[in-house]
């Protein structure tokens, strides 16, 4: 942003289309981080670019719900998590669900978007079928996302730390599956459960139905809607030797 100003760069063209989210540690868990944000909001603010801030939610999800990444559009972001608003070099034609979720969202945008529909006598260069029915449950251990194993392998394993939350597993589903194993349960005295919605939206929609309260009530620690943990910055960052199991999008 300063490299902007000092460039001389008055003005941001297609700022309209520009929308800036605060999602990494947010609300700011230290003065370097607040004083960083504080400089990113006046400038957008100043450039008339749309701020989503306060605890809004993940950018991935947010543009969603806002009616901005709709189908057949593209979405051009900073973060490597991106892709889990529409995808990156394929497209996949939405059903009718899809688009029940999507039409009232870009109507109250006043946003238009297409549909590409596949050729009625399109024929596929290849088909693959996988069959997973046999396939144990996979769990990915540190430090790469590609050294999976079957859970059985880390049964017993002692965890310190549970996260539920973030872009890939913040959603309302997610939540309400949290809350029916745990209805009428307890989190173990010797494990935290941290619970970090991925959108105000959600956070909204999961309180209404009451998962909220009955994940408070197990001992879950519930926060804001923001990436908490994912990016290691706060909300539920491990001590040397802890153990986590999550369903976020870094391990």
């Amino acid at each position: 942003m300063a490299d902007l100003e000092e460039l001389g760069v008055k003005d941001l063209p297609l700022k309209d289309r520009i929308f800036a989210v605060s999602d990494h540690a947010a609300p700011a868990p230290t003065m370097q981080f607040a004083a960083a944000q504080k400089l990113w909001r006046d400038f957008y603010r100043d450039h008339g670019v749309k701020v989503f801030d306060g605890g809004r939610g993940v950018s991935h999800l947010v543009l969603c719900e806002e009616g901005i990444a709709l189908p057949g559009t593209l979405g051009i972001a900073i973060d490597s998590h991106g892709p889990t608003m529409g995808a990156v070099a394929s497209y996949i034609q939405p059903d009718e669900t899809t688009l029940a979720w999507v039409r009232p969202r870009a109507q109250r945008a006043n946003s238009e978007f297409k549909v590409y529909e596949t050729d009625e006598d399109f024929v596929y260069d290849q088909i693959h079928e996988v069959d997973v029915t046999g396939i144990e449950p996979q769990i990915a251990v540190p430090h790469k996302p590609d050294d999976v194993m079957a859970v059985s392998m880390v049964a017993g394993r002692k965890v310190d730390q549970a996260y539920i939350g973030s872009c890939a597993s913040g959603r309302l589903e997610d939540i309400a599956a949290a809350a029916q194993v745990l209805k009428g349960r307890k989190v173990h005295p010797d494990v935290r459960l941290i619970v970090t919605p991925g959108s105000r939206e959600i956070q909204l929609a999961a309180a209404r139905a009451g998962y909220l309260e009955t994940l408070i009530e197990a001992n879950a620690i519930v926060t804001n809607a923001n990436c908490g943990a994912c990016p290691g910055l706060h909300g539920g960052i491990l001590g040397p030797g802890e153990v986590a199991i999550t369903s976020i999008t870094r391990n």
